[in-house]
């Protein structure tokens, strides 16, 4: 009996070396994944590979002292939870490959005889069988190919996802730092208008201007204060929903700077399309997909195919009456082949169908999305071209011009020549042109945040 178990185990050995030798696929986790998301608006990020591997993890930027648009990036590239539920996904979908890549598990049977049969060498007791299935040469590594590239689309779809999100704190702190310009820029507004409302009480006190003209004056200031009040009062939401993209708590402090800086944009529309057909990951995940539908239909064909199966059995045999006969108590052991008759052909056909019709879905759908893409980066690139020719049309002419009508009707209302309604006009004008400018400034770096996510990273621009 002792001989029986070893010479099993042995056995049980060597099938198992077997089913580990059987499919040599590299496991995709041992290569390195290239981020198409390594650089955002000219902002170099941490690497992917080893994002929320907690000893490797570096000194996070210290955002209630510093919170630039690269600070919050940073953060939230090693923060997120956002980002890091889409990292293990793509985990789990990549732990598939080993699974379905590997043999079935050996069979190991045991039978024992109520009624020994008596042979001519010794009564059989018992009987021990094992048996290892091998599926179609090929079978093995298309199913493995199939995973790798259900893999390589999670890996794309979390790429997808670190644009989106990079895109959403773009447009978040630029929301939040905005309005803190929008708030000094009214402060400022408003210092101007009390020293002019100065100079026309003076002059209302001398009978130089009418009453309803100072009036109108203390009233303008009463509207750019309860601007003020309404602006302090978003600083709140604002600074949640930054806190929220970035994965922080809602109330958490951050010091942002003063205003919105330009980014200067290197990259031009076809150089955009470009990249937009080579980099976006929502287009990669659809070309894995449709490569994995590709290997699926192979699988469907192969399982089709005949599966073999190899087994032994060694039957156990107890002590012969005659223990002088030849071979007497030894025991037999029987070598098994099997083969399966695949001969239910519409099930096999039915799988092959399916997975063509899957991919023919899948390149249908990669046209359809290229289209849209390419539709949304001819938007950006054109509203970001525009906000930036605004930019540069008030920084240069319109806003000087508006700062020296300001101080020239302020200078004429002192000298009693004009009129506070001239004053009125040119602040008017002049904080209107103020906010477009720092709007404009806003709209362009979102915009830029926009081609980023369409394009899967810029590294052409430099903030």
């Amino acid at each position: 009996m002792n001989s029986l178990i070893r010479r099993l185990l042995g056995g049980a050995m060597l099938a198992g070396t077997t089913a580990s030798c059987s499919h040599p696929l590299q496991n995709p986790a041992s290569s390195t994944m290239s981020s198409t998301a390594s650089t955002f608006l000219g902002i170099d990020l941490p690497p992917t590979q080893r994002e929320f591997e907690i000893e490797d993890r570096p000194t996070l930027p210290d955002l209630d002292r510093s919170a630039s648009l690269r600070d919050c990036l940073v953060f939230a590239a090693w923060s997120s939870p956002r980002l890091e539920s889409a990292f293990h996904h793509w985990q789990a979908t990549l732990a598939r490959v080993p699974q379905v890549a590997a043999l079935p598990d050996p069979n190991l049977n045991y039978g024992y005889f109520v009624e020994s049969i008596q042979t001519r060498t010794g009564p059989m007791e018992q009987q021990i069988a094992l048996s290892q299935s091998f599926p179609w040469w090929g079978l093995l590594e298309a199913r493995g190919d199939a995973a790798t590239h259900a893999a390589a689309a999670q890996w794309h779809a979390y790429e997808s996802v670190r644009l989106q999100l990079f895109e959403r704190i773009t447009q978040a702190w630029t929301a939040a730092v905005d309005l803190k310009a929008e708030v000094a820029t009214t402060q400022a507004s408003m210092r101007l208008l009390e020293d002019s409302e100065s100079i026309a009480r003076t002059a209302y006190e001398v009978d130089r201007m009418p009453h309803d003209a100072l009036l109108r004056m203390q009233v303008e200031l009463g509207r750019l204060e309860d601007r003020l009040h309404r602006l302090a009062s978003m600083r709140v939401p604002r600074r949640a929903a930054l806190n929220a993209a970035i994965g922080r708590p809602a109330d958490a402090p951050l010091a942002l700077p003063k205003t919105v800086h330009q980014t200067n944009s290197k990259i031009t529309m076809s150089q955009a399309v470009a990249r937009l057909q080579v980099n976006q990951p929502l287009i990669q995940a659809l070309d894995a997909t449709i490569a994995q539908h590709a290997k699926s239909a192979e699988v469907a064909k192969l399982s089709g195919l005949p599966q073999w199966t190899l087994g032994v059995s060694i039957i156990g045999l107890g002590d012969a009456v005659n223990t002088t006969l030849p071979d007497s108590g030894k025991n037999p052991v029987m070598a098994t082949v099997g083969l399966s008759l695949p001969i239910w052909r519409d099930k096999y056909e039915a799988a092959e169908l399916e997975a063509t019709s899957n991919r023919l879905a899948a390149a249908a759908l990669r046209a359809a999305t290229l289209h849209d893409l390419h539709a949304d980066l001819t938007e950006a690139v054109y509203q970001r071209d525009d906000a930036t020719a605004r930019i540069t049309r008030y920084t240069i002419a319109l806003l000087p011009r508006a700062e020296d009508a300001v101080a020239v009707s302020s200078q004429a209302l002192a000298a009693g020549t004009g009129s506070s309604m001239d004053v009125l006009d040119a602040q008017r004008t002049l904080l209107e042109l103020q906010r477009t400018l720092d709007r404009s400034r806003a709209e362009a770096v979102n915009y830029e945040a926009t081609i980023a996510r369409l394009i899967g990273g810029t590294p052409e621009m430099i903030q």
